[in-house]
């Protein structure tokens, strides 16, 4: 599991760019309720947000597509990404805050996950393939 955090592969990428956005949704709020930080509030623009989500959702498909087909067959990562970015949009629909933090943050968790255990899907894919434990 050491290696998927240093290892420089589109599964990796994919889980900091859900990590970055879990800090995004809780870091900007916080920034942006102090004056000083009042010029960043780009970051809290829906271009922005829309941006990221874009740039994810293009690592996530290019990651998790092929390594489905060519390595594991295995469905369960790909849900896991379709249900965390189907929380993730239902969270930008809302206008409550509570449910736009929590789906949110689900959403982010459930993406993360789902590059975890491709990562770890297509190493085992490739190690019971080629014989090795």
């Amino acid at each position: 599991m050491k290696s998927f955090f240093i290892q420089p592969s589109l599964d990796a990428t994919g889980f900091w760019a859900s990590a970055i956005c879990a800090l995004h949704c809780v870091a900007v709020p916080i920034l942006l309720s102090f004056a000083a930080f009042s010029g960043l509030a780009f970051l809290e623009t829906p271009a922005f947000e829309y941006a990221i989500l874009s740039i994810s959702i293009i690592i996530g498909v290019s990651s998790l597509l092929p390594s489905y087909f060519r390595h594991h067959r295995k469905f369960s990562a790909l849900c896991l990404f379709v249900t965390g970015f189907l929380m993730i949009v239902l969270s930008r629909m809302t206008e409550l805050e509570f449910w736009e933090i929590g789906l949110t943050t689900a959403g982010v968790t459930l993406v993360a996950t789902a590059h975890i255990l491709n990562y770890k899907l297509c190493r085992h894919g490739n190690s019971s393939r080629t014989g090795e434990r």
